[in-house]
This record gives structure tokens, sequence and C-alpha cells, in this order.
């Protein structure tokens, strides 16, 4: 096993990449995905409450727990972002110290959009699995000879998300199948399964819906025609391949490319790209496998965005290194994929495909420094400046959004409209879901009701939307300004203040 040790110029690399990832870390506005972790982690009044609200997030709950007592203990909210780039700087250095790519590739590769910007400048969980895959594809070759370490890398990844989970679940079956048929299973391995049948067990049990969840969260597609699966899996594979963005300010999750392009070339690069691991039976197994669970579950259950559909990207970089604890194995004796799988030609795609990388990564970068993400900063400062958040009732309507600015303001709720009640983070139950698409005349309903529960405060109205052009609303409420241009176009804002 190599040793964690760095070239100059990986040191060169690995510097920059710190140095850059900070400045835009800090110039980031954290938008709702970022706040909603947050507040669970804030407002759960204990980690069983915060646990029995997985179900409706759809995640296990490894990176609310990271957040719970940074957030208990009142530490800023800036603190998620810092935690979220020291996990990626951890998975980084580990990554230039281990992978068995070329030095320039690997450089490439961590200036890549998912990993540079998607899972390292946006604060989610994806930067944690990220770093669980790193660490499971640096322990692989000793994986038989560590039977504590490698199961609990793989159960780590079970609880980081539910693409972790797929992935972790295909790996598992692939560990035991390989004990099982190189005749390799030995007593200490029984301690390795108990681990990897729990840990699986409660990342599972922890996304069981509850009773009451959203119909829409809830729910599967099975009706797709074979042309619709076809061409959603082609654009998935697209974006996770060549994710360059349209130059615009809300370039966030959108594509260049379109169409029938985007359809014919998302299916010449994943052909190419299991070409590369056909001379590695197993690696390409686990590479289709995991592509596979991904987009089924992108394609019949959540569509998902470009940040979930890049897995498939850092799953084949996580395929190409386990392959080399793997001898070569001609399956198919066919000479294109054998120029495919060479060492040259493997080269030269993966330096391609991390170049449209870098070049994605770079647009992103300039939109990122030169607008805000989210408006949601901007809110809160603004509300606290002027001292609303203590004097005025503050409501809001789409609050899925509205709920990015709570961060901001030290210990505060919303009254949220869908659920005519105060609040911070978002629950994803039916009662949100039946008032999700309320009418004007039903909003100025429910803030009647809002400023009954007020007592002699006024309101204060924060929408998604501008609202104004209603002679009826506009009777009632003055806009008093907005925030708008943002990259996250639907985390611009506007308030209102109620008419005295």
């Amino acid at each position: 096993m190599k040793k964690f040790t760095l070239d100059k110029t990986s040191w060169i690399a690995f510097g920059a990449f710190t140095v850059l990832s900070l400045i835009l870390v800090l110039n980031h506005e954290p938008w709702r995905d970022e706040a909603q972790a947050w507040l669970i982690a804030r407002d759960s009044s204990d980690l069983l409450s915060l646990i029995s609200l997985m179900g409706y997030e759809g995640t296990p709950a490894l990176w609310h727990l990271i957040l719970f007592p940074l957030a208990k203990l009142g530490f800023p909210y800036l603190s998620l972002a810092i935690v979220n780039l020291l996990i990626m700087l951890g998975a980084v250095f580990i990554l230039l110290c281990r992978a068995p790519f070329s030095k320039w590739q690997k450089n490439l590769f961590i200036f890549g959009y998912f990993i540079f910007y998607e899972y390292n400048v946006l604060a989610r969980n994806y930067g944690l699995l990220f770093l669980l895959l790193v660490l499971v594809a640096s322990f692989y070759q000793k994986r038989f000879q560590k039977p504590i370490i490698y199961p609990l890398l793989l159960i780590t990844l079970a609880n980081t998300s539910v693409f972790g989970l797929v992935i972790a679940l295909i790996l598992c079956a692939f560990y035991l199948g390989e004990l099982t048929y190189e005749k390799m299973f030995q007593r200490n391995h029984l301690i390795s399964l108990s681990m990897l049948v729990s840990g699986l067990f409660i990342a599972i049990y922890q996304l069981l819906p509850p009773a009451d969840l959203s119909p829409h969260l809830g729910r599967w597609d099975w009706n797709l025609s074979l042309v619709s699966l076809a061409k959603s899996a082609l654009g998935i594979f697209a974006g996770a391949l060549v994710p360059i963005p349209q130059l615009k300010v809300d370039f966030w999750n959108t594509l260049l490319i379109s169409g029938s392009l985007k359809y014919l070339l998302g299916g010449l690069l994943y052909g190419i790209s299991l070409g590369l691991l056909v001379k590695k039976p197993r690696a390409f197994a686990i590479y289709l496998l995991i592509t596979v669970g991904l987009t089924g579950l992108f394609v019949f259950k959540y569509p998902g965005a470009l940040r979930h559909h890049g897995l498939i990207f850092v799953a084949l970089i996580f395929s190409l290194w386990i392959s080399q604890s793997y001898s070569e194995k001609a399956v198919l004796n066919i000479r294109l994929l054998g120029r495919l799988a060479s060492y040259f030609t493997k080269k030269r795609f993966l330096t391609v495909l991390m170049l449209f990388q870098v070049v994605a990564a770079s647009f992103a970068a300039y939109y990122e420094l030169k607008y805000d993400f989210s408006a949601a900063g901007n809110v809160g400062r603004f509300l606290m400046e002027n001292g609303y958040q203590s004097t005025h009732l503050i409501s809001s309507y789409r609050s899925y959004a509205a709920s990015s600015i709570l961060p901001f303001i030290s210990n505060s709720k919303f009254y949220y409209l869908e659920y005519q009640d105060y609040g911070s983070y978002m629950v994803w139950n039916k009662r949100w879901y039946s008032a999700n698409l309320l009418s004007t005349d039903e909003i100025l309903e429910r803030l009647t009701s809002a400023k009954a529960t007020a007592g002699e405060k006024e309101v204060i109205f924060i929408s998604n939307f501008k609202v104004s052009d209603d002679k009826y609303f506009t009777d009632r409420y003055n806009l008093i300004t907005c925030f708008e241009g943002t990259i996250q176009k639907d985390e611009s804002f506007c308030l209102y203040q109620e008419k005295r």
C-alpha cells in the first residue's frame, strides 16, 4: 500500500485546491439544501428526534449527526461549509497520494466540476460520500486482510446517503461473494458479516417512509415507455460525464448540449466508459451495477439533478481505481474492446473527460464569484439590520425556499403558510403537500390567520415570487424590497409589509 506522500507538483495542486476552495466557500451563499441539514441539527430537540426525520429527508443521518454538536453549541453557520471543506481536503489528499492515475489526471480530476464545485463549495453530504469512496478504494487491495476496517468503511458509506447505500450494497455483495468464491471465508469474517448486516439495517431503517410522507416523495414511476427510459438514462450519462453548463447567471443544473446530441453523446461516452473496464470483469460488473442502480433511482424514483448524476462519473473513477486489484482477463476477444481497454486509450479518454470537467468548474467558479447563489443571506441581514425579526411576525410562502434564510437569524422561526404554524426546517409531509400550490386569495386568508396569532405585531411576508401585480394583494401589502438575480433562480426573494 502506498504511503501518504505527495511530490512537489501534487503539493502545488493540493495547495491551489485549498486556496481556491476557501475563496469560493467564503463567497458562496448557502441555499435551502444546506440550510435544511443545519436547521434540523440546530432545532431538533434531541438525537432521536433528529433521526426520526430521516424518513422525510430520504437520507441516513450521518451528515446531520456531524452537524448536530456544532449547531447545538452555537457555532456559526459558516462552520457547515468549513466542515465540508475539511472533509473534501482529506479526500483529495488521499486521492493524490493513493489513486493509480497519472499525476496530471489526478490534478485535473480534483479541479473538475463535481469534485471542485458541487461537492466542495456547496456543503451537503456528497463530500462525505466521496471521502468514503476514496477510503474504500484505498483499502480495497487489503479488504480481505482488514475484516474490521473494510466493513466499517462500507457501513459508513451506506449511512452517508441513499446513493451511498446503493453503492455499499453492491460492494458488500461482491465482498461476500468473493470471500465465498475464493474460499477465504474464515471465522474472523463472521464479524465482518455481522457488522455489515447491522450497519446496512441501520441505514435502511432510517429510510423507511413515515405514514404521512408527501405523496410526491413516496411514489415510484413504473409507467415509462422504453423511449422515455432510454432518453432519461442517456441524458443522465451526458450530464455526468460532460457537465458543461449554459453560460448564464442561473447556470446551475443546466447543460450546454441538448436534444439528440445530448442523448447521442451520453450513450457514446457511457459505452466507452464500460469498454475501459472490459479486461477487468469484476470491476466492470461493479461499475455496471452501480450505474444501473443509480440510474434506476433517477429514472423511476427521483429525477435528481446534475450533482446526483455526477456520482456516475465518480463511480467510473472509483471502479478504475479498484480495478488495479484484479488481474486482466479476456472475456470477450473483440479487437475494438481491447483497444478501448488499452492503457493509452484509457489515458486519453479520461484526460479528455477531466478537461471537460475542469472547463465546467471554471464556468461555475466565475458565476459563483460574480453573483449570489441565493439571496437568503441578504434577506437575513436585511431583517436583522431593520429589527424586523423581533418586532414583526415574519411569514413565508414557498417556505421550502424561505427556510434558507433562517440560519442567518439566530434561533428564529418563520410562520409557514403551508403548515399554518411556526417552523424552521421543512417536514415533507402530506400537510405540506396539500398546501404547496396556494392561490393569492388563499395566501391572504392564511396571512389573516397568522395575524390573529401575532397579537399587536405587524406582518412581514416573504415570497420567492412577485405578487405585487395582484390588486387585491397590493391593497393590503406594500412591497418593501426584492433581492433578485441569483444563481439558484427560485431563491430570489421579495418582502412585503402589511399596510397600516
